[in-house]
């Protein structure tokens, strides 16, 4: 029996980062619980509030296009009295720390969201998309790279500022439609 390809990368496969093995570090950001209204996650209202976590590149990854991680979130403030013409937003930023097996220098890239969400009613759920740029000069990303990021909320250029993040995402394209054994 063969295996399943694409002639061109149609899938992406998800790396779903499990927010119980996120790390807040030493940063004061502060576990949410569940309620009627919110999901759990890690609240984060002033700039100096980290997550980070960690994945990595399968070698299936098509190592033609470019890569992405997804967050989602609530916010966890009442922004229906917003700036009044609908364009208020929430902007996170996200560095990606990776290296591959043998390789000693770090490679960075510094990434940045902002999300629309307007006039926005407390626990108003909406997602972040961060695209990293595969081929950046002098920061290639690799197939097999290992990768650490940091995560905070944009206090200086976002709008709504006390936010609860519930999940997180990477993906990357792929012409296999599920992992080989």
């Amino acid at each position: 029996m063969g295996n399943v390809r694409g002639t061109s990368s149609i899938w992406w496969r998800v790396q779903h980062v499990d927010l119980s093995a996120v790390s807040k570090g030493a940063s004061n950001a502060v576990w949410t619980a569940q309620s009627a209204n919110n999901l759990n996650g890690f609240q984060l209202d002033a700039a100096n509030e980290y997550l980070y976590f960690n994945t990595h590149i399968g070698t299936d990854w098509d190592a033609a296009s470019d890569l992405e991680v997804e967050v989602q979130f609530e916010t966890n403030a009442d922004n229906s009295g917003g700036g009044g013409s609908g364009t208020d937003t929430v902007n996170f930023d996200l560095v990606m720390y990776y290296k591959g097996s043998e390789e000693t220098a770090q490679k960075t890239q510094v990434l940045a969201s902002s999300t629309t969400v307007g006039e926005a009613a407390q626990y108003y759920h909406e997602k972040a998309t961060f695209t990293i740029n595969y081929d950046l000069v002098d920061h290639v990303v690799q197939v097999g790279d290992c990768c650490s990021w940091r995560l905070n909320l944009n206090t200086d250029d976002s709008e709504v500022d006390d936010v609860i993040v519930h999940h997180a995402m990477f993906r990357y394209k792929t012409s296999k439609p599920r992992a080989e054994v």
